[in-house]
């Protein structure tokens, strides 16, 4: 196997690493993108393994060429659209796929192997998934030895180019001999090696988030629509309901009690909200009333107080959130009272302690205290809407069915919380649980289409006729939407939330300012709409879920926090700090010193400390060494120069220019040797002799031994005493 098939090989495996991890980390997976790509890229494999890539003629490429990026172009204008990382990425992919019918030159290899790197950047803009990851670490090392075989491939054609064909092919060394390719692995190993020392360095001492604000709002991806959505809509058939998103987890929580143990169950469930309406307008929600919320700084430092505790205990549930987390709002059970975040960051919270992140900042990491105390007043409301005669009198029959007044002078707070108990158990007895709806007629309300025609809807449904029933009967009442965990993983001890768990149910003021959650959707049908997949595929996918989740907290999620536990410094960035290296720095020196006040650095913490130095220093050694000997390479051929041992190179050039028979710079010694073989006469092998030495040390990395030094000094002296050629 010559270089250019090692190439050709390298290459392609280097482009279906690359297309692969891009249309893998799509949303959703282009799993047709993948296989058209897979399947070109063998084709172009096969057609290069004669060590000659094969090529389409110069017009269909450029015909190629054009329809894609006519595709391109209207894709990005057109309404609706993928986000511009995911076009441009798509079109990196067929314009690769094109270019592997392209080579006809290193200069189209080289243009194939850089659109595989931009590539992978694409696929890190599109998924941090640990898929991806995996795909891209082993693109890593095929990038590096594709890049190097380029270079020796390159180098290859431009002496066959300069020697002719035909010598070259006669002079040139073989690649299959062994020395040469065990000289070849020590050198891409070190490189690989290298540079992933030098990477994991790199990860530890800039943790996610050091320069989020360098470039402003640049580079800044817009989220993709998900299960979840804050406006609840009715009347919408098509994707992006509630409850209607992939199985792919959103985010994952775990819950804590007050001593900090981990009490997450499998026959335990929390309704995470993300927004309210109590408002309705033409099948949508929204607030009625909304106020300016208050903006709240919070950080990882401490706590930030929201709302009163009250005589009750809490619970602190830590969110890990895996995608869209500039989009989504910040989720928390009822009644959250304090916040802490994984880095500093804004967070308006409104009248209904719904809480938003601001200015798009992205908080994958953050804890919420939910209080459990009853009877704590938060924000009053006190609105209620009307609605259709047809609803006030299905209200009017439900409480006069359960025994509770009609009207809201005559009922008590008790009362208001039996007519909100009777609504939300006629519901959930009498009307059918789906997700496969038709839309609404022409001039027909969605929520009467629910009530009395239908009779059969989603978790949408059941929360607006709730509210709709509970403000026919004057008792205000909201719709809440978020997700329902309810998928307990007992290998992390976290609940994983995924985009069909999105669940809308509804929120009753039942005394002023006080709230209390109803689920009117059937029970039943929920749970089973929720229920963990058994099996053993259900199982794998789990396990694979529980290294995903490894993967987001340890690598995804490494920050400031986690740096600083990694180093042994319990405590995370203050307000007012120094962040960054110089930061890591002086919490380092002061750790270590026990200036902090925590007498010192344990011995496990200095352990890691130093291994981490010890493998800066080793990755910084190997790239200089990598960098030496690169640049050795590059050396023009003179005394100081060649390897050790083979000085009698240098003479030999000297001897066959004051024979006449000077070396051109871009002719290698042996194939200059054979052409000048009628001028050099009988000393001729004496010459190739010498090369062939030469070259053994040169590219083969064998040391030459005193005696074979001492013989090619004496084949020197007797080439100049038979060219005439003495001093």
């Amino acid at each position: 196997m010559n270089a250019a098939t090692r190439f050709n090989t390298a290459l392609c495996r280097t482009a279906l690493l690359a297309m692969l991890a891009y249309c893998l980390g799509e949303t959703p997976p282009r799993i047709g993108l993948a296989l058209l790509a897979s399947t070109l890229v063998l084709v172009a494999w096969l057609g290069g393994r004669s060590g000659r890539p094969a090529t389409l003629p110069r017009v269909w490429v450029n015909l190629l060429v054009l329809g894609v990026m006519v595709r391109a172009g209207a894709g990005v204008i057109g309404a609706g659209g993928q986000p511009l990382v995911s076009e441009l990425a798509e079109l990196l992919v067929l314009i690769l796929t094109i270019k592997l019918f392209d080579r006809r030159t290193p200069r189209d290899e080289a243009q194939a192997l850089t659109m595989s790197i931009f590539l992978a950047i694409g696929a890190v803009l599109t998924s941090v998934s640990i898929l991806v990851g995996t795909l891209l670490l082993v693109f890593c090392v095929s990038a590096v030895l594709a890049t190097m075989l380029f270079h020796i491939h390159a180098g290859a054609v431009r002496a066959r180019e300069a020697a002719g064909a035909a010598e070259q092919r006669e002079s040139a060394p073989s690649v299959r001999s062994r020395t040469p390719t065990a000289h070849f692995r020590r050198v891409a190993g070190t490189a690989i090696a290298g540079v992933f020392v030098l990477s994991t360095a790199a990860f530890i001492l800039t943790p996610r988030g050091m320069f989020q604000n360098v470039l402003g709002r640049f580079g800044q991806v817009a989220g993709t629509q998900i299960g979840y959505s804050d406006e609840v809509s009715l009347g919408v058939t098509g994707a992006g309901r509630l409850g209607e998103g992939s199985t792919r987890p959103v985010m994952d929580v775990e819950v804590l009690d007050e001593q900090g143990r981990n009490i997450g169950s499998p026959f335990r469930s929390w309704r995470l909200r993300g927004s309210t309406g109590n408002a309705y307008i033409q099948g949508r929600w929204s607030q009625a009333e909304p106020s300016d919320p208050r903006s709240e700084r919070v950080g990882p430092s401490a706590l930030t107080e929201l709302g009163e505790r009250g005589n009750g205990g809490y619970r602190d549930l830590r969110f890990t959130v895996h995608r869209d987390a500039r989009r989504l709002p910040v989720f928390a059970p009822w009644r959250p009272i304090a916040l802490l975040t994984g880095e500093n960051a804004e967070v308006d919270v409104l009248d209904d302690l719904t809480m938003r992140r601001t200015k798009g900042q992205e908080v994958r990491d953050y804890t919420v205290r939910v209080s459990l105390a009853l009877g704590v007043p938060t924000t009053p409301s006190g609105y209620t809407q009307e609605f259709s005669e047809p609803i006030v009198e299905l209200a009017r029959e439900i409480l006069d069915e359960a025994g509770v007044p009609f009207f809201a002078f005559d009922r008590t707070e008790q009362q208001n919380r039996l007519a909100a108990r009777a609504i939300e158990r006629y519901l959930q007895r009498t009307y059918q649980y789906t997700l496969d709806l038709n839309a609404p007629r022409d001039g027909e309300d969605p929520i009467e289409m629910f009530l009395f025609r239908t009779r059969q809807g989603h978790c949408e449904y059941f929360a607006s006729a709730m509210t709709a029933l509970c403000h026919s009967a004057s008792i205000p009442a909201r719709v809440v939407a978020g997700y329902l965990a309810s998928e307990f993983s007992r290998s992390s001890g976290r609940y994983i939330v995924r985009e069909s768990q999105a669940h809308a149910w509804v929120e009753v003021e039942l005394a002023p300012g006080q709230w209390t959650s109803f689920d009117p959707s059937p029970a039943a049908e929920v749970a089973a709409l929720h229920q963990p997949e058994l099996g053993l595929f259900g199982r794998l996918r789990r396990w694979y879920e529980a290294i995903e989740l490894r993967w987001a907290v340890s690598v995804i999620g490494f920050d400031r926090d986690r740096q600083a536990e990694l180093f042994g410094m319990a405590q995370a960035n203050k307000p007012g700090e120094d962040s960054g290296l110089v930061g890591v720095y002086r919490r380092l020196r002061d750790r270590l010193s026990g200036g902090d006040g925590t007498g010192g650095v344990s011995g496990l913490a200095l352990a890691r400390a130093i291994a981490t130095l010890i493998l800066v220093v080793i990755g910084l050694g190997l790239l200089v060494r990598l960098i030496r000997r690169r640049l050795a390479l590059r050396r023009p051929r003179s005394r100081s120069g060649v390897p050790r041992g083979a000085e009698f190179y240098g003479r030999l050039l000297r001897v066959l220019d004051k024979a006449d028979i000077p070396k051109p710079e871009d002719s290698p010694i042996l194939s200059h040797v054979r052409r000048n073989a009628p001028r050099l006469g009988g000393q001729a092998r004496v010459a190739e002799d010498l090369a062939a030495l030469y070259y053994r040390a040169r590219f083969g990395g064998r040391p030459v031994t005193d005696a074979e030094r001492a013989r090619a000094q004496e084949q020197v002296r007797e080439l100049e005493a038979a060219l005439g050629s003495g001093r």
